[in-house]
């Protein structure tokens, strides 16, 4: 297997695994207890039309200091991708979501959330990443760690 393709693969399997955990943590914690045959007997027809459970909402900025809530981009599906201009996982994956981006934009939200603790990580060198790559997904910075903080995200 090519170093490029079991890198990809080893990304794919981490996230898979994060999710998995994120799902089970989830059913563990008493959700989804209307599911059939996962924490519940039967999907309950009355309830169709009740409003689905929301993800936890969290605050960034966007590149101009202006506070933006994940709730902003209810409506659609949502993509949130934590990273860091250091970090060579999130270097590599980044084509793909602004693959990704290029080609679902108009049915999904995508945000890059950056893990901006203001010395490794800063607006600017956040900035000047995107500006090189030449990234046209919308960038918002987690400057107050709301939303690492929110999502338990503790390295990328």
């Amino acid at each position: 297997m090519k170093k490029e393709n079991l890198f990809k693969f080893i990304i794919i399997f981490v996230l898979v695994m994060v999710v998995a955990g994120g799902l089970y943590s989830y059913l563990s914690a008493g959700g989804g207890q209307n599911l059939a045959g996962i924490g519940g007997d039967n999907i309950d027809d009355t309830n169709v039309d009740e409003e689905k459970p929301l993800a936890p909402n969290f605050t960034v900025y966007d590149g101009d200091g202006k506070e933006v809530e994940l709730e902003d981009f209810i409506g659609k599906p949502t993509v949130v991708n934590f990273w860091a201009s250091w970090c060579g996982p999130c270097k590599s994956e980044m084509p793909d979501f602004q693959k990704a981006y290029d080609k679902y934009s108009d049915t999904v939200n995508f945000l890059l959330v950056n893990m901006t603790d203001g010395s490794r990580e800063t607006i600017e060198l956040a900035q000047n990443y995107i500006i090189e790559n030449n990234i046209s997904m919308p960038v918002f910075f987690d400057t107050d760690y709301d939303a690492a903080m929110t999502y338990g995200v503790t390295a990328i």
